[in-house]
């Protein structure tokens, strides 16, 4: 059960997180460099396939619980937060290297501020379950 509850309150802090940060930094920066590759309404606001948003964030959430979670159990927050910020290396990393290897012209700065985003919100999200005890 403390697994389930786990993931489900990793995914919640992924959605919440992920939702500022695109709100305020990514989603005018993603218009600008990456224009082509999005999905763009009339509105100009980028257009959310939400199968594909809610598939991504529930292997967030499974790649937190199941990965990163039992590997941090009587670790010192600092090591929490670099495992964590590992994980998130490594999922954003796959997503970004693999559309750089594909994709007409998309940005080096892109796949760098990704990729540094995904190391911080998983090992936020890392903190977080510990602290509050979420994996208990």
């Amino acid at each position: 059960m403390a697994f389930i509850f786990n993931t489900l309150i990793s995914i919640l802090g992924f959605v919440l997180l992920d939702s500022v940060w695109f709100k305020l930094f990514m989603g005018e920066y993603s218009r600008q460099t990456i224009r082509p590759l999005l999905n763009i309404g009339s509105d100009g606001t980028i257009d959310v396939n939400y199968i594909g948003a809610i598939g991504a964030y529930l292997c967030m959430g499974l790649v937190s619980s199941f990965f990163v979670m039992p590997r941090v159990e009587g670790q010192a927050m600092l090591i929490q937060f670099l495992i964590g910020a590992l994980a998130g290396l490594l999922v954003y990393g796959i997503f970004d290297l693999t559309n750089l290897a594909i994709m007409k012209d998309y940005s080096y700065k892109f796949v760098f501020f990704d990729m540094l985003w995904g190391s911080f919100i998983f090992g936020t999200m890392t903190v977080i379950l510990k602290l509050f005890k979420f994996n208990s």
